[in-house]
């Protein structure tokens, strides 16, 4: 299961296959001892075995408990009530089922005893580098019942690909870190996104026991006791660095985010990722694609998205198109509880931070995000600074943590980035602390009141913060605002490094989005390249000394 909200029990066959609790984060059951079917002889070859079929059909059921903001748990900008009276910047809440669900068949691993396989499990990458990635490899050896057994004899093998050329390779038992060196690195980044593929392959040694029989896993050794292949898994991974750390020390010791070593300011969109007939749900692949690509084509470099964890392939979509990523932390509003929150979120993070931190394009986590969930964490070591250092251990890899966006936690000055919102003018007039950088995490929210007909999801409803009368004018008060981050982003007392616009989509009926809720165009295409040359005047940016900054090259130029 791709993710399940909330509480979801998982039956086949009228047998409890396992409990699962969150709403954000994936998960599995092992059903083989649990399908039912008619007798079928014992298969002998690979060919055999692919064709065997299950004769009789297999019930699966999922019972699901979800009370939304009802209950402790993270429910990010999900409200029951919206349901019968939009929230403005809260939305109806979705439940049960809203990612992929799928079977997936896993090698068998032992000829004499049809309980026991064993698979790769996870594979963890290090890609935070210019010049080697880290793999590794997270075997799994598992019999009827879910028994650990022996592991022994196995072996990881990592080819990395380019071009589906393999240019390097490394062996190492599962568990052990693998820094394999990349000559002649290519480096992710929003303009050149590349993407090295990973091939990973699980081997048995192939050698016979002292007793004269055969290892426990995988099939008869071979005669000439070459490896035994049990499993292999396809990936990508980028290489890139970011980091905060400042310019031009001494003279300039102001900390901007950097890129591969160099400067970069951020300038992109909040995004909710809610769609119109699916709330969590996007109705298709190429509509999540479309949200993503939507950013480039604007001129800009970054997403913030907002109170929700998407499913794996959004993230495939910003990896391949060159998207940076902060990443939210869905968090519990108005009922939060040290008791009963503090360990829901804790379980949360921990999943979100694992399940997704393989992708190049994530580069930054947001713990928190404005109101009172900081609040209830003040037992050590759930408490604010404890909440920093757990994610930093759980991601040594991404350095910069986003303690609370624009909440009161950020005046604790703990984590690596002072982040304000502002609305509906940009604004961060102080200097940050020695040891973050500056950002505006939430600015914006411009709307067009009253939108033309046929627009408005919620007729009559709309809100935004602040009410424009035509697209012109929309488009024309963007420009300024922008015009306004570049003052902030070139004055080196300040040094703003990133900032975040008000959002993506409008929501139900909050009407501020840069298209409509439906993805229809909301200006012109001369007002959308007003737009998008003055996003391109922010992103293509380049670091000077003395001057803070200045606009490279021409900026209409696409960086896509």
């Amino acid at each position: 299961f791709g993710a399940v909200d909330w509480s979801a029990h998982v039956y086949l066959n009228g047998r409890l296959l396992g409990h699962h609790i969150g709403g954000y984060d994936g998960f599995s059951f092992d059903v083989t001892s649990h399908l039912v079917g008619d007798e079928l002889p014992k298969k002998e070859t690979e060919e055999e075995k692919a064709a065997t079929t299950i004769s009789k059909t297999n019930e699966i059921l999922v019972h699901v408990y979800d009370p939304s903001d009802d209950g402790h748990q993270p429910n990010g900008k999900q409200r029951l009530s919206a349901i019968d009276d939009c929230g403005g910047v809260t939305y109806t809440p979705s439940s049960g089922i809203w990612q992929t669900v799928w079977l997936e068949i896993v090698p068998d691993g032992d000829e004499e005893r049809d309980d026991a396989h064993a698979h790769i499990a996870d594979v963890h990458i290090d890609q935070s580098s210019t010049a080697r990635v880290a793999v590794t490899v997270i075997a799994a050896y598992t019999m009827a019942g879910g028994l650990n057994g022996d592991a022994g004899g196995l072996t990881a093998k990592v080819e990395v690909m380019d071009n589906q050329d393999v240019i390097v390779s490394a062996t190492e038992l599962p568990g052990q870190v693998m820094n394999i060196p990349i000559p002649n690195a290519k480096l992710w980044s929003p303009s050149t996104p590349f993407l090295y593929d990973l091939r990973v392959t699980l081997l048995r040694d192939g050698q016979q026991r002292e007793d004269g029989g055969t290892t426990r896993l995988g099939r008869a050794p071979k005669e000439d006791g070459s490896p035994v292949v049990l499993d292999i898994v396809l990936s990508y991974f980028g290489l890139r660095t970011f980091e905060a750390s400042p310019p031009n020390p001494p003279s300039d010791a102001t900390l901007r985010p950097t890129l591969n070593g160099r400067p970069i300011f951020l300038a992109g969109v909040l995004d909710q990722s809610f769609w119109p007939d699916g709330l969590y749900s996007a109705p298709t692949d190429e509509a999540l694609a479309y949200d993503v690509k939507l950013v480039p084509q604007l001129g800009m470099n970054l997403i913030r998205l907002h109170q929700k964890i998407n499913p794996e392939r959004w993230y495939y979509h910003a990896d391949r198109t060159g998207v940076i990523v902060f990443q939210d932390l869905p968090q519990k509003y108005g009922r939060a509880t040290t008791n009963d929150t503090v360990p829901l979120f804790v379980k949360d993070m921990k999943a979100a931070i694992k399940g997704r931190g393989n992708h190049p394009s994530i580069v930054q986590w947001t713990i928190f995000n404005e109101q009172n969930c900081w609040e209830v964490f003040t037992e050590k070591p759930f408490d604010v600074p404890g909440m920093v250092e757990l994610a930093r251990s759980l991601d040594p890899a991404r350095r910069l943590i986003d303690a609370d966006s624009g909440g009161g936690a950020n005046d604790l000055h703990v984590g690596d980035v002072d982040d304000v919102h502002t609305y509906p003018f940009p604004d961060n007039s102080h200097r940050p602390s020695m040891a973050q950088y500056s950002m505006v995490g939430e600015y914006g929210g411009l709307g067009i009141l009253p939108m033309p007909e046929g627009t408005e999801w919620m007729p009559g409803k709309c809100y935004a913060y602040r009410q424009l009368k035509s697209s012109r004018e929309y488009a024309a008060m963007y420009v300024g605002m922008a015009a306004q981050l570049e003052i902030m982003r070139d004055d080196e007392y300040l040094g703003l490094g990133a900032a975040v616009y008000t959002q993506t989509t409008d929501v139900e009926c909050e009407c501020d989005g840069l298209v409509n809720y439906d993805r229809s165009a909301k200006f012109t295409e001369e007002e959308t390249e007003m737009i998008r040359r003055m996003n391109l005047r922010l992103t293509s940016w380049e670091y000077r000394d003395g001057g803070g900054g200045s606009t490279s090259g021409d900026a209409s130029r696409a960086i896509y």
